[in-house]
């Protein structure tokens, strides 16, 4: 599976670890090598949204589980890499 330049995966619903490619290159787990990913959204929460209650409105990112070590490897959107 692709991750595109808008950051958003191709399928949304997820059933079992998949493979994904970004920028490229196929992902594998630094850890173990593994290529098989679980993928989730993930917000960035800042400590000022959290106290205004607008955790809602921070960034996200995109997470990658390894299936096989349960490491996350962390990525942001194309677009917000440069704020």
């Amino acid at each position: 599976m692709v991750v595109s330049e808008r950051g958003a995966v191709a399928s949304s619903k997820q059933k079992a670890p998949e493979r994904f490619e970004l920028a490229g290159q196929i992902l594998r787990c630094p850890f173990c090598a593994h290529d098989r990913f679980w993928r989730r959204k993930a917000l960035l929460n800042t400590a000022g949204a959290e106290f205004m209650n607008l955790a809602w409105a921070n960034r996200s990112a995109f997470c990658f589980v390894c299936d096989s070590c349960g490491h996350i490897q962390w990525f942001l959107p194309p677009k917000r890499r440069a704020r």
